[in-house]
């Protein structure tokens, strides 16, 4: 393991308050694989999407309110069938009066990603994603991920799904990593880029 990689091992013992032995630890390729670790040191075997469907059907009666979408939409759907312009940000106020935020969309057309885009290019990074593959689930998870601190209590972390958010929001956060290519799949090392 690299030092990245300790460290972003040391940032979810320290947030979930486990120990992860070095030796598990070194078996730990993978997104999934973190999330089932932790949720092993947790006592944790559900993975209901409770957070996931709240979050989903307050965005989408918050655009609908606003008219931007007028079709059912269904979680497995493509974000960009009802969400034409993915530079917009929203913000919007959860029924327990928290306000969120959903993920700037990275793409090479608007300026400040524009502008990030060409530094990114620079020093050979670019997305995998492409905002018109993005499904409506992955736009909830993303947006659940950047609010993961107001949306998710520590001490009462109940669900599979709820630590892989938070995994998602750490290592975004710690690991300047962009929130849409965090996937149980990718690995830390080759597909995210973390020593």
């Amino acid at each position: 393991m690299g030092l990245d990689s300790i460290e972003l091992v040391v940032e979810h013992e320290r947030y979930f308050n486990i120990s992860i032995p070095d030796k598990e630890a070194e078996q730990i390729y993978t997104v999934q694989n973190l999330v089932d670790c932790i949720a092993k040191h947790l006592h944790i075997v559900s993975n209901e999407k409770t957070l996931q469907t709240t979050v989903y059907l307050t965005i989408i009666n918050h655009l609908q309110a606003l008219n931007k979408i007028n079709s059912y939409v269904n979680i497995n759907d493509k974000i960009a069938q009802h969400i034409s312009d993915p530079e917009e940000r929203l913000f919007i106020k959860l029924p327990n009066n928290i306000t969120i935020e959903t993920p700037k969309i990275f793409t090479s057309n608007n300026t400040e990603a524009g502008i990030i885009y060409k530094f990114r290019k620079l020093i050979n990074w670019t997305p995998t994603y492409i905002w018109e593959d993005l499904t409506v689930a992955d736009f909830i998870d993303a947006t659940c991920a950047i609010n993961y601190e107001q949306l998710i209590k520590r001490e009462n972390i109940k669900t599979k799904h709820e630590i892989y958010i938070v995994v998602m929001g750490i290592t975004a956060k710690f690991m300047g990593v962009d929130v849409f290519e965090i996937k149980p799949e990718k690995t830390f090392t080759n597909d995210l880029g973390i020593d």
